[in-house]
């Protein structure tokens, strides 16, 4: 049964997509009919944008729904065509009322032969679909990229990474017209925009639409990267090598060669005895030591950065378009930073970094200017989503969005001085391996820059060797910050997010100087690379169930489906809340341990169904806070223990599910009974 869903959910994503980014852009004008990788990265970015500030204007009207998201779609075309023809909207609009007619007429009349334009159609659509063997290159590599990125979705119901929870209370927030939780603080909107539309365009489960989009933004990712090696080594071979590389990028043992670990850590030296561990022999419980595991995590969940990520490469690629005069790649590259401030604000750092690297290649210093304007002007578009505080100017105590600024960014920690915490106490920093193959990464940097930069003004290759130049640069400077915190660097970014591009630069880098070397050398290359790859299966145990079991997010998919909204209340550890919220009532279990007895005449929960869940082999995650008083485990035990007692004193309760790791009771009441709850914890 899940199968059957896991497919159906990710055919109505890509369908949802396809209709916003390929669709709305084509009937609209914005791209022509060719179906490149440039005129995507260009649709999607400027599509995020609408979505977002649309998606603003219409959840403060508490609008936003199938039939507005339509009419928003309906908007973009004509306003698009009317710039496009310079003509008024009005004008527009009748110009297609009188065309319409007349076409109508003439079907009438029988003037116009549908199958004749039907077969005419079809032969266009054949010719438009011939797949040479370049074209079949790329759809191989996303094909690769999407069964190790898909693996983990298909295999359970969980959301992986823990954060991916907090998005789907997001997005349940702005199903209900909020676009910000005072509780939570300022958050970018973007991705939460898109995942809404989709919703409302396919009417997706909510819980598998997170389970899957991350996977699929994580194929749009390898794309990105391998689409930015093509056009800046000028090698369609490189830029399938570069995508090659990061598509199988998995971690482990068999992977551990290429960053190591991270440790976090106050002393240096026994971090860098952990360092020099092998990957077997690391302590237990040190966390996620693994960097390249953590990233490839992350690239199958949904999370903000990983989507920001996909835009980030590729607004290098149009600001470096741009300084060639290219007005097209100066608007897309308006679009991708305005992407990247509306969905995670924290990819604006190295794209800054990245912009760096490229001005460098400008042939005049008013190209820079223009390109710094088009970034300012970029970013001041995305960052609309800061307009949600006009509707909700107050936020809460607890929320720190200044201690999160100095998470991601390090550096800021010195500025805060003690009121942060920055001078006072030594702080826990990560300490990351420098492995023999990132020292042989520097060399092959080197070796790439030395030898295309030599190329002279007056070669007509000069361009493309400058462009090739912007590759070595990348990882040098992902590198750099790789290693601030182990050699005491101001770190821009903090190291283990910065591990993303810098995965991405060292398979671009990795492409753009395989190509230089014989045919023979490439192939033994990649061969042995692949050699070391581990399929996604063996890596069962880190992958799966990161943050709690798939039987348990699938118990609450079948809950919600089979019983009405609002009959039911769901008892577990915490981090079902979010799959809950709008389909029913959720009851944290240390409080319903706390407020209810077994023993008692009655639960006294006002719905017609209870369900506990409850996990026989308590999941290592935890949740901790100022209030935690018991381990998950702990709290496990007792609510087990509650439902055996409760078992034995009422009749009401039968067994939902059972896995072998997690049991759902279900507690059933007659409608009367829920009644006769309610009516007296009133009267009390």
């Amino acid at each position: 049964m899940y199968t059957l869903l896991a497919i159906d959910s990710t055919l109505r994503i890509l369908f949802a997509m396809a209709v916003l980014f390929l669709l709305v852009p084509r009937l609209a004008g914005v791209t022509p009919w060719r179906g490149s990788l440039r005129d995507f990265w260009f649709d999607f970015a400027w599509g995020v944008v609408a979505l977002t500030i649309g998606g603003q204007i219409l959840t403060l009207l508490k609008l936003y729904a199938l039939p507005t998201l339509l009419l928003l779609c309906g908007a973009v075309i004509l306003i698009a065509r009317s710039l496009r023809q310079q003509r008024s909207p009005i004008a527009l609009l009748g110009s297609a009322q009188r065309s319409v007619t007349l076409a109508v007429i003439n079907l009438l009349e029988r003037r116009v032969s549908l199958r004749r334009r039907w077969l005419r159609m079809r032969r266009t659509l054949r010719a438009s679909m011939r797949i040479d063997a370049a074209k079949g290159a790329w759809i191989a590599l996303a094909l690769v990229a999407a069964a190790f990125r898909l693996y983990r979705p298909f295999a359970t119901a969980n959301l992986g990474y823990s954060d991916s929870y907090v998005h789907l209370y997001l997005v349940k927030l702005l199903d209900q017209g909020r676009q910000i939780d005072p509780a939570w603080g300022p958050y970018p909107r973007g991705m939460h925009f898109l995942l809404l539309a989709i919703q409302r365009l396919t009417n997706i489960d909510e819980i598998l639409l997170v389970n899957f989009f991350g996977a699929i933004a994580g194929v749009l990712l390898t794309l990105a990267i391998a689409w930015t090696a093509r056009e800046l080594s000028g090698s369609n071979k490189a830029g399938l090598i570069a995508g090659l590389l990061f598509a199988t990028m998995v971690g482990g043992a068999r992977q551990y060669f290429i960053l190591g670990g991270s440790f976090d850590t106050t002393d240096s030296g026994r971090a860098g005895a952990m360092s020099r561990q092998p990957y077997e022999r690391v302590p237990a419980g040190i966390g996620e030591f693994d960097v390249l595991l953590t990233a490839f995590q992350r690239q199958a969940s949904t999370l903000s950065q990983e989507m920001a990520i996909i835009f980030l490469f590729p607004a290098a690629v149009f600001l470096l378009g741009s300084f060639r005069g290219d007005r097209r790649a100066r608007r897309g590259f308006i679009g991708c930073t305005a992407a990247i401030a509306a969905t995670h604000s924290g990819v604006l750092i190295p794209l800054v970094l990245l912009c760096a690297v490229i001005a460098l290649q400008a042939q005049a210093v008013r190209d820079v200017i223009r390109g710094a304007l088009a970034g300012l002007a970029g970013i001041a578009i995305g960052s609309t989503w800061l307009l949600g505080f006009i509707a909700y100017p107050f936020v809460a105590a607890g929320t720190h969005p200044g201690s999160t600024a100095l998470f991601y960014f390090p550096f800021l920690r010195h500025f805060a001085g003690d009121a942060a915490g920055g001078t006072s106490e030594p702080q826990v920093e990560a300490y990351n391996t420098i492995t023999p193959f990132l020292i042989a990464m520097v060399v092959v940097a080197v070796i790439v820059m030395v030898r295309d930069g030599r190329a002279s003004e007056r070669d007509a290759r000069a361009w493309g060797r400058r462009r090739l130049l912007s590759i070595p640069l990348f990882f040098l400077v992902f590198f750099t910050i790789h290693i601030a915190s182990r050699y005491h660097l101001p770190q821009l970014v903090e190291s283990r997010r910065n591990s993303e591009w810098f995965l991405a630069s060292i398979a671009m880098l990795l492409g753009a100087a395989l190509v230089q070397l014989p045919k023979a050398m490439q192939f033994l290359a990649v061969a042995v690379w692949l050699i070391r790859v581990p399929w996604p299966g063996a890596l069962r145990d880190q992958l799966l169930n990161y943050s709690g079991y798939g039987s348990a997010s699938l118990a609450v998919v079948e809950i919600a489906h089979t019983y009405e909204p609002f009959t039911w209340t769901l008892v577990s550890y915490g981090q079902e809340y979010p799959m809950v919220l709008g389909r029913g009532f959720h009851l944290a279990a240390t409080d319903f341990l706390n407020r209810y007895d077994p023993a008692a005449r009655d639960l006294e929960i006002p719905t017609r169904y209870v369900f506990l869940l409850t996990e026989r082999v308590p999941h290592r995650f935890e949740v901790h806070d100022w209030k935690s008083k018991f381990s998950r485990t702990e709290i496990e035990r007792r609510l087990e223990t509650w439902c055996q007692l409760y078992r034995a004193t009422h009749d009401d309760i039968r067994l939902f599910l059972d896995d072998g790791n997690v049991q759902v009771f279900e507690i059933v009441r007659s409608q009367e009974a829920a009644n006769r709850i309610a009516t007296e914890a009133r009267m009390r």
